[in-house]
């Protein structure tokens, strides 16, 4: 009984490592965070011509954008923003790294 507690204490609390971050717009990916103007880094025409249409709800448009110039680890970057915001505030937003070679 003595070594499940030690494993119990072991898993909860020893073995957890702090995040470093106290908000969540500290996390970027490209220099974009949630919570930034997409209109910051791209213009209203580049957003727009690079949206997508897969939600069945349309509350929010995804956008991706393909090998940016100032994208430095990411092939892609796709992000959501709320559906006729002026600001294109971003809600979610995701790296993608392409792999040539299927033998990864």
């Amino acid at each position: 009984m003595k070594k499940l507690y030690v494993y119990l204490f072991l898993v909860f609390f020893a073995l957890q490592t702090p995040s470093s971050s106290d908000d969540i717009r500290d996390f970027q990916i490209e220099g974009m965070s949630i919570g930034d103007s997409a209109l910051d880094f791209f213009s209203e025409e580049k957003i727009n011509d690079n949206e997508w249409d897969y939600y069945k709800n349309k509350k929010f448009t995804p956008v991706q954008m393909d090998k940016i110039d100032f994208f430095e680890t990411y092939d892609a970057v796709d992000f959501d923003y709320k559906t006729n915001d002026e600001n294109y505030i971003i809600y979610s937003i995701s790296g993608v790294i392409s792999f040539k070679s299927k033998n990864i």
